[in-house]
């Protein structure tokens, strides 16, 4: 989640320090009230954004641990390869008699 925050927080500080500048540069109080609703959209929408980012995080999360729990079997399933074939070809021996 922490590489996420940090590729946002510098574009939330770039759009404060443009707000702050559009809202210095206005002549009167109907631009001010306009800069305001169109920078409380745009949070808004950069909420909405940075909600959705972090859902994919945890769903890729997710899927890494899953991806990890396979490897673990398929490294577990190749250490005992050996022992299971031996017992395999034990078995197979046994009921061929």
């Amino acid at each position: 989640m922490r590489s996420t925050h940090s590729h946002v927080v510098p574009l939330l500080m770039a759009d404060a320090v443009s707000a702050v500048q559009t809202l210095l540069q206005a002549d009167n109080q109907g631009q001010v009230d306009g800069t305001v609703s169109s920078l409380q959209a745009r949070c808004e929408r950069l909420s909405a954004e940075l909600e959705e980012a972090a859902v994919q995080v945890e769903v890729l999360n997710a899927k890494g641990q899953m991806y990890d729990d396979l490897q673990a079997k398929a490294d577990r399933m190749v250490r005992h390869w050996p022992r299971t074939r031996r017992q395999l070809l034990v078995q197979s021996r046994n009921r061929s008699r």
